[in-house]
């Protein structure tokens, strides 16, 4: 069974999710997302604080969704990891931590 059949069956005909479960992804599966940090050595901008800043997932197509790790957070989706690191990398004072998550 494909991931795809999967999802139609646990998928009722008014497109919301069912009772049904769809098979975990095997952890060498080329489209498992991939979990990461930014983490934040110097806050330029004086908003973000140091540290873990935000959290993200890069899917098997690339596109990669951002959340904020604050009071008031922003969920943003970018195309790319490189996207990401090119607003806020700030010259490499907020780098990309890859984690299993």
């Amino acid at each position: 069974m494909t991931r795809e059949s999967a999802f139609e069956r646990a998928v009722d005909e008014d497109g919301f999710m069912t009772e049904k479960e769809l098979p975990p992804l095997q952890e060498d599966n080329p489209m498992r997302p991939k979990c990461f940090w930014l983490v934040r050595t110097e806050d330029v901008t004086g908003i973000s604080g140091t540290g873990i800043v935000a959290y993200g997932v890069m899917f098997a197509d690339g596109r990669v969704v951002t959340c904020w790790n604050a009071v008031i957070s922003q969920i943003a989706i970018w195309r790319s990891i490189q996207e990401v690191e090119a607003v806020h990398g700030h010259n490499g004072k907020t780098r990309v931590e890859w984690f299993d998550g």
